[in-house]
């Protein structure tokens, strides 16, 4: 499976220019378009198929963007960062390197205004990753998939940080250059990998439902957070986890001492309230970024968790 990145770089403004300096020689390089801010995005093809990209861009407004996510394994550094995915719901910092599995569905993500974007981002299929791995270990090497999930949100990996790093002050042409960020990419997805199995064996959690019981609500808590936009009933997480509603209820109830409503609840006006902080957006595209279709019940919602309507929280707290 080749990843396509046309729906991405479409979302993101973003304009291929043959013509624009490109300081890496091999490559294509984008930039964005002038109406929406500056900067630009690098993007090289490795030949096992993963892609590497670095992009450095500022933006002149408060932006929200919408894609479809693929099913790679991503690696992004980010160097300075000003802006929020909202799906899968993670905070960005600068010098954090941040490791996730794409999914099916849509990615939901906040860039704010006037503040420098630079990341390194390295996004790898399975058979790209997978033909890596067979090739430095063995022709029988067993991906560990169900390792992967661990990975999500990983920001502590020096390791890692500092091989993306090398690969964004890299400055290099022709043969040499596609021979470098060849062995980078295949360097990142030994690093990765090892991080994985060794992460694995890690206890992760210390709740008392059963193993069965507590890995499916850690898998149903996982699918939340990647969620708070869609509907989320009890009779669908119910046939998620392949629970009655009764049990569900009580799994998750004993697994993080909260209901599930309240879980969600909580999640979707936590990060309204990051959102409406630290960006311009209009409240009803804050609402409809975290699950709510109508501004009248994002309005409520938000009162009734805060005391407060999210205008006034705004004039508050920004």
């Amino acid at each position: 499976m080749a990843i396509n990145y046309d729906d991405i770089i479409n979302t993101r403004g973003l304009l291929h220019d043959p013509y624009l300096v490109n300081h890496r020689k091999v490559g294509d390089i984008y930039r964005v378009d002038p109406l929406r801010g500056d900067g630009y995005t690098w993007l090289f093809r490795c030949r096992n198929g993963a892609y590497i990209s670095v992009t450095e861009q500022i933006l002149f407004d408060d932006t929200v963007g919408e894609f479809n996510q693929m099913d790679v394994l991503c690696i992004r550094s980010y160097h300075t960062v000003s802006g929020k995915l909202i799906l899968p719901h993670r905070d960005l910092y600068s010098g954090d390197v941040q490791i996730y599995t794409g999914a099916s569905g849509s990615c939901k993500f906040v860039h704010y205004r006037k503040t420098p974007v630079r990341f390194v981002n390295v996004a790898l299929t399975p058979e790209s990753y997978g033909e890596v791995l067979r090739d430095r270990f063995n022709e029988t090497y067993e991906i560990p998939k169900e390792a992967l999930q661990y990975l999500d949100d990983l920001i502590q990996f020096p390791e890692l940080a500092s091989v993306m790093s090398e690969i964004r002050e890299y400055r290099g042409s022709g043969t040499e250059a596609e021979n470098y960020y060849n062995e980078k990419a295949d360097e990142i997805i030994t690093l990765v990998m090892r991080k994985a199995e060794e992460m694995q064996e890690l206890p992760h959690h210390d709740f008392s439902p059963g193993e069965e019981d507590r890995e499916t609500m850690f898998e149903l808590k996982h699918y939340i957070d990647h969620h708070l936009d869609s509907r989320l009933s009890i009779d669908d997480l119910s046939a998620i986890a392949h629970m009655s509603p009764a049990k569900l209820k009580a799994s998750f109830k004993e697994s993080y001492d909260t209901s599930i409503h309240q879980y969600i609840m909580d999640r979707r006006i936590e990060t309204a309230g990051e959102l409406l902080r630290e960006s311009d957006l209009p409240v009803g595209a804050i609402g409809w970024l975290v699950g709510y279709n109508s501004s009248v019940r994002f309005s409520d919602a938000f009162k009734e968790k805060t005391g407060v309507r999210p205008a006034v929280y705004r004039r508050k707290n920004q």
